[in-house]
């Protein structure tokens, strides 16, 4: 997949308060400084030097077996592995043997005008969580299930950073909120406190953002690492309905908006939701809804 990433240029003129931090008397407004998708580096016979800065970063290792530099330690990369960085903290994300590795990151720093926050990350996730956690181990280590549904978040991300002005703060800090959300779920000493996101959870949220394209049940069943049967009882079973009838409930709804509300031939709203010809969706409108697209419009 295509490397995809934002940098910010300069802050949003308006944006939540939801992610800054209150200790004692200094507020901390939140920073989005950069996020990365699929970013992916070719490694050298060493590693390379340390730097450190006051910012937060999340980094999820999705590709290669190799090492990288944290807080003086080298240590190991590979899919599924999450490393946490905090204000302070040495680090190089580049991979130090020969062979590629490949990352998503999300950056950022709490500011207020006496300084930047340099809490330790398991501080900021007190901060965030209301729950003492003393210590976070400088990586965490997903087991292959849990991967599809980090990566979403990720995906999702940037997704949102990416759309045209005027810019959905509120959904990206929501986001970046799931993510630390995700973490701590892992180093919570209070074990009842899960992450919202799990393998079927991902797999809507995946046909929600990819309902247009050609989507099947192999290919979903892949994606939750669950056998094709097993996941379409479990999908059923937790929304109702089973993913491909799922997947064409929101092509019918959107369908309905769009006869609704534009003067678009039934041919460009089948082409603009995947369908294969007018005819098909024409079909499958009527099954679900009841009526024809015609019908509809009167």
């Amino acid at each position: 997949m295509a490397e995809r990433g934002y940098i910010r240029a300069r802050p949003p003129s308006a944006r939540p308060g939801v992610l800054d931090v209150q200790d004692g008397a200094t507020r901390y407004q939140f920073e989005l400084l950069t996020a990365h998708l699929n970013e992916e580096h070719e490694g050298c016979r060493r590693v390379q030097s340390p730097h450190e800065h006051d910012v937060y970063h999340i980094v999820l290792f999705t590709r290669g077996e190799n090492c990288f530099l944290l807080d003086g330690t080298v240590t190991s990369s590979r899919p599924g592995r999450i490393a946490l960085a905090a204000p302070g903290q040495g680090h190089s994300f580049y991979p130090g043997r020969p062979g590629v590795a490949g990352y998503h990151e999300v950056t950022f720093a709490l500011e207020s005008p006496a300084g930047p926050l340099r809490a330790s990350f398991a501080k900021l996730l007190s901060f965030y969580t209301g729950l003492e956690i003393r210590q976070t181990p400088p990586t965490l280590d997903l087991p292959r299930s849990r991967l599809p549904a980090m990566e979403t978040l990720y995906e999702r991300l940037i997704d949102t950073l990416e759309q045209p002005e005027p810019v959905d703060w509120l959904g990206i800090y929501r986001t970046v909120l799931e993510i630390l959300a995700f973490v701590a779920a892992r180093v919570t000493p209070i074990r009842n406190v899960e992450e919202r996101i799990d393998a079927l959870s991902e797999s809507r949220e995946f046909i929600e953002r990819n309902y247009t394209r050609r989507l099947t049940l192999p290919e979903l069943a892949d994606r939750a690492h669950m056998s094709e049967a097993h996941f379409c009882r479990a999908f059923k079973a937790r929304f109702g309905l089973a993913p491909i009838a799922y997947q064409q409930e929101l092509r019918v709804a959107a369908a309905r908006n769009l006869l609704i509300s534009t003067d678009l031939r039934c041919k460009e709203i089948a082409d603009r939701l995947g369908y294969a010809d007018v005819y098909c969706f024409s079909k499958a409108f009527k099954k679900h809804a009841g009526r024809s697209p015609s019908e509809l419009r009167g």
